[in-house]
């Protein structure tokens, strides 16, 4: 008598193992000998039919892999084949249908299936033009930019230019090159692909030439195998200090003496010298070489200072015999934007 009975899926069989990030193994055991069939198709898609299946077909086209027919030659002895095409952190449904070896094949009556999630084991990588330096560089901290393929977490640690390079690990860490202190940590998360996101940088030095580096880790802790470098400046935000004991006087006459002024980095200084008791000038009267009174006796600047730690002298004079006066110094750097000390120095002479 013919053979009018289809095949059964045994053996808790279809089973899906070794899922990968693109691949995974496909199991399947029937209680005769056949051959089967199969479509890899998104979890949400809609289940094919049978004949679909053994046609390799899908009729909506949402089709990701297939394959078959594939022989099943002993009864209840699993045969694995790889399926291959999958892309990372997705959810499918393997749909598979199969049928004997009788003269006119009995088809099974329904697709078996099973479900696999891919992993994702591709590190993160960076987007064309990043990381950037960002929009803030003020001297006491820097912003880095990153966009990277996937949602994830970046982290950057400054270091002085021209030390070892860390490894992508040890900025994770938020350290140097075996695991020694950075200038400066910190990390940001990643919402989504190609997202520009921040890490903001503290307590960087100022007027200092900085190696930045960056790492990334996407959310299945795939880490970059290294760390890529940014180039940073940042610019002098400090005003220069007097040195040497200055600002001081000397060569003290009946009507003049000798202004000293030093300062910590090349500069310019300015100078007013009104009678004691008059109301101390601030900054803006020093340099325009004004007094809220009137009573300025003498004044100069900008005068410059050429190199730190040297003195320049200028000449006071007009004033009076036995008077007591108060020389009062503002001074600033030569930066893009002048560092201007944060307040007004004097020194007293009395003639």
């Amino acid at each position: 008598t013919p053979d009018v009975t289809a095949p059964m899926f045994v053996g808790a069989t279809p089973s899906v193992s070794d899922v990968r990030e693109s691949t995974a193994q496909l199991s399947v055991a029937l209680n005769e000998p056949g051959a089967f069939s199969w479509v890899i198709l998104p979890a949400a898609a809609q289940p094919p039919s049978v004949a679909d299946i053994l046609a390799l077909a899908d009729p909506n086209n949402q089709g990701v892999a297939s394959g078959g027919p594939v022989a099943v030659d002993a009864a209840d002895v699993p045969v694995t084949v790889s399926v291959a095409g999958l892309a990372a952190s997705t959810q499918y449904v393997v749909y598979v249908a199969a049928q004997d070896d009788a003269v006119v094949p009995n088809l099974v009556p329904t697709a078996g299936s099973a479900v696999l999630s891919t992993i994702d084991e591709t590190a993160p990588s960076f987007v064309a033009g990043f990381p950037a330096i960002g929009n803030h560089n003020d001297g006491s901290s820097v912003s880095i930019d990153v966009q990277i393929n996937e949602a994830g977490t970046c982290f950057a640690v400054a270091l002085e230019a021209g030390s070892a390079q860390p490894s992508a690990a040890d900025v994770v860490a938020g350290t140097a090159s075996g695991s020694d202190q950075a200038l400066s940590a910190g990390s940001t998360l990643v919402g989504a692909a190609s997202t520009t996101a921040t890490i903001t940088l503290a307590s960087v030095p100022d007027e200092s030439d900085l190696a930045v580096w960056v790492a990334c880790v996407d959310l299945a802790a795939n880490a970059q195998s290294a760390a890529s470098q940014l180039a940073v400046s940042t610019p002098d935000v400090t005003a220069p200090s007097f040195v040497s004991g200055t600002p001081s006087v000397d060569g003290i006459g009946e009507d003049s003496a000798t202004l000293h002024v030093a300062l910590s980095e090349p500069g310019v200084f300015w100078w007013i010298a009104l009678p004691a008791g008059a109301t101390a000038p601030g900054v803006a009267a020093i340099q325009a070489g004004t007094d809220p009174e009137g009573a300025a006796v003498s004044f100069g600047g900008p005068v410059a200072v050429v190199s730190g730690d040297s003195d320049v002298s200028v000449s006071v004079t007009g004033l009076s015999r036995s008077s007591a006066y108060v020389v009062y110094v503002i001074h600033e750097d030569l930066a893009a934007i002048p560092n201007v000390a944060a307040s007004v120095s004097s020194v007293e002479l009395s003639t």
